[in-house]
């Protein structure tokens, strides 16, 4: 979806969710990630957010459907450019196979200072 701009303070709710279609079942990996302006963040459902600059996979295993699950709530982002990610590859290797990749990503600039 479009890129959206906000003032410091306001809420950032940020959901993934899948719908693979002919793709169900397949084995793959699956990816969450975020570009911030302190550098690049990886999400797993085990340790939330983890600064890398290396992926870190989120999930390894089938395709199926997945409900709109909540990977980030809060008003403490800072001001500038975030874009957030969510991807599967086709590889289920544990290496993020960009020819294979199939994402959506949504741009969030945060404006003015934190009250």
């Amino acid at each position: 979806d479009g890129p959206i701009s906000i003032p410091a303070g306001t809420t950032v709710s940020v959901n993934v969710a899948l719908e693979p279609g002919s793709h169900s079942g397949t084995e793959s990996d699956w990816w969450v990630a975020a570009d911030s302006p302190s550098g690049r963040y990886w999400y797993t459902p085990g340790s939330g957010w983890v600064r890398s600059d290396a992926p870190i996979r989120a999930y390894a295993g089938a395709l199926m459907s997945l409900a709109p699950f909540e990977v980030l709530n809060t008003e403490t982002l800072g001001p500038g450019s975030y874009v957030f990610y969510f991807g599967v590859d086709l590889l289920p290797n544990g290496v993020l196979d960009i020819d294979q990749l199939y994402h959506d990503r949504v741009e969030v600039t945060i404006t003015g200072s934190s009250p």
